[in-house]
């Protein structure tokens, strides 16, 4: 997993759990971010924050300045691996290989929904600007060739058709 959080740094996830920070410029390791216990999974920057998702069921939030970075917060409600991580407005959206999406505030760091009914493995989310999420899901559980398109607004779920190559 890579990150960049701006044009001189770039952050790196391994499978130790631990995320390291390099210099774009001139490929030296600056420093390294401590607290998963497992292999990191996804990474998303943004402004002077990384959030990173990993195999220890948690997402941390880093206050990312220059050679300092501090675990802001340790975000745990997923009961599954974490695979994705998506940041609009003032909300993070996670999902996991347990085909659920959190939302979480990223003011105050607390679940702010969770976004279920999908039958099928969570492979890419995106957000829309009125805030309606979407999920790819690998297959459906009849047909192993259709993609299932999955989503989701304030009301509640969706019907979408399903994709089949």
């Amino acid at each position: 997993m890579i990150a960049e959080l701006d044009e001189h740094l770039v952050y790196s996830g391994d499978n130790n759990g631990m995320i390291l920070l390099w210099s774009a410029v001139d490929e030296s390791l600056r420093c390294t971010l401590e607290g998963h216990t497992a292999k990191i999974t996804c990474l998303h920057a943004k402004g002077k924050r990384l959030y990173s998702g990993s195999a220890d069921l948690t997402i941390k939030v880093w206050e990312c300045q220059d050679d300092t970075n501090a675990c802001l917060a340790t975000l745990e409600d997923h009961t599954c691996v974490i695979e994705g991580l998506a940041l609009f407005k003032n909300r993070l959206y996670s999902h996991g290989i347990d085909n659920i999406v959190k939302v979480w505030s990223i003011e105050d760091f607390s679940s702010i929904d969770t976004l279920d009914g999908n039958t099928n493995r969570v492979r890419e989310m995106a957000i829309r600007k009125d805030e309606r999420v979407y999920v790819m899901s690998d297959y459906n559980n009849t047909d192993k060739n259709r993609r299932v398109v999955h989503a989701w607004d304030r009301v509640g779920t969706i019907d979408v058709p399903t994709y089949s190559p």
